[in-house]
């Protein structure tokens, strides 16, 4: 009788030490990934340029959602300005991406960034896949793109990789919801 009650207990403390390891839900997931992302808020990001507002979400149509709004003077500030046709460069402080995680092709670290904000790139299959807009200025742009460059605080290559990894596994729970019989 001992025996049994000693495997029982044994047996419980195995099953509350493997659920207090379970996955990440898809909702716990984007929001570990938008409070990643959130540490960049009134940081300097490129050259002059300050993040005031960034949002990782789920957007109504089942898509994911990356926004921001920047601030700053100078006309190189890669994600806060739009350059139209005639020449010239328009500050538009909003950008916003929306993207279907199912078709996500890479996840990487790009070379570039400034101080301690570095980019995420996250590359698609295609350049339909990603709706990217650009807004708050004088002009308001809507177009396709193939990626979407995330940015985060990055003190140590573990920050990329923290950020990858739930990403990576957000990817995965979009997908076996979609085929939950596919690889």
């Amino acid at each position: 009788m001992k025996r049994q009650l000693l495997s029982f207990i044994l047996a419980l403390c195995t099953v509350s030490v493997f659920s207090q390891n379970a996955e990440m839900t898809k909702q716990e997931t984007i929001n570990y990934i938008d409070r990643m992302l959130g540490k960049t808020v009134g940081l300097e990001y490129n050259d002059g340029s300050v993040v005031d507002r960034i949002s990782f979400s789920a957007a109504s149509s089942g898509r994911l959602r990356f926004s921001y709004t920047a601030s700053g003077e100078n006309t190189y500030a890669y994600n806060a300005f739009d350059s139209p046709s005639w020449g010239s460069f328009n500050q538009c402080r909003d950008r916003s991406y929306e993207f279907d995680p199912l078709y996500v092709k890479s996840i990487s670290l790009k070379s570039y960034g400034h101080r301690s904000v570095r980019y995420c790139t996250i590359s698609f299959v295609k350049k339909e896949l990603v709706r990217e807009k650009i807004s708050g200025g004088p002009s308001c742009r809507e177009g396709l793109v193939n990626e979407v460059l995330l940015f985060f605080v990055m003190v140590e290559q573990k920050d990329f990789e923290k950020l990858k990894k739930a990403l990576e596994h957000l990817v995965a729970l979009y997908k076996a919801e979609d085929d939950p019989f596919g690889e």
